[in-house]
């Protein structure tokens, strides 16, 4: 995994200037009550039978990741920078429930320091969404942000061609 990550790091591996369409999913997810222990005891959290809000993005990481490092995401995973998560638990999820896992990229974005882009990972429970979190991550673009001037309107991503 770590090395598809750094291929991307090769001179002239080409990247698409838009992102994805892929979703990449994970059925059945189980919680492994000892590392939820452990996870527990250094996040400072209470030791329950429902796990923290935090918890399921431990679960949906992988996924992202392995998505962050395809060669038809438009930047390489190695050198993104995670800038923020807003996470929405839509109900306690119980330790012993199994969580179908997904991941998708969205809403590529100029920003003033390069572009930004979506991390969006859900988990559901029998078809129900019960948790979904949104990771920002912005991909440093200095000489191109820092050659526009201020108010100055950058070009938009590049669209997939034949759609979205």
């Amino acid at each position: 995994m770590y090395a598809r990550a750094a291929i991307g790091l090769v001179p002239g591996f080409n990247r698409p200037g838009w992102l994805p369409d892929t979703v990449l999913q994970r059925a059945g997810a189980t919680v492994d009550r000892a590392h939820l222990a452990e996870y527990s005891r250094v996040c400072g959290f209470r030791l329950a039978d429902t796990l923290p809000a935090t918890y399921p993005h431990v679960l949906a990481f992988p996924l992202a990741f392995r998505l962050m490092s395809r060669r038809d995401f438009p930047f390489p995973v190695v050198g993104l920078v995670h800038v923020a998560n807003r996470i929405e638990l839509r109900r306690r999820i119980d330790a012993g429930e199994r969580l179908d896992m997904s991941v998708q990229a969205a809403d590529l974005r100029e920003h003033p320091r390069g572009r930004q882009l979506d991390v969006v990972a859900t988990a559901s429970v029998g078809g129900e969404v019960v948790w979904r979190d949104v990771s920002t991550y912005l991909r440093r673009e200095g000489k191109a942000s820092a050659s526009r001037r201020e108010g100055e309107q950058a070009e938009p991503p590049r669209r997939r061609p034949g759609g979205g």
